[in-house]
């Protein structure tokens, strides 16, 4: 199923990570299970846990030395 970028609108492949048209995300791994989600999923629909995101906004994040992730909004 194509999906559509929500950015510029452009259409996507099924297995596309990355907008061609404008180079935004157009999918992000839930913060529990990793399952791919769309960039504006408010939860998952795998595990179903709430996702701590701000549409439009990407989180930085890093990874630690015993491979935790530690995620920021600023």
């Amino acid at each position: 199923m194509a999906a559509s970028c929500a950015q510029c609108g452009r259409t996507a492949a099924a297995d596309d990570r990355f907008c061609g048209g404008c180079g935004s995300e157009l999918s992000t791994p839930c913060t529990h299970c990793s399952r791919p989600l769309p960039t504006d999923a408010a939860f998952c629909t795998a595990c179903g846990r709430p996702q701590q995101r701000t549409p439009g906004r990407s989180v930085p994040c890093t990874r630690t030395v015993g491979g935790s992730a530690s995620c920021s909004s600023t």
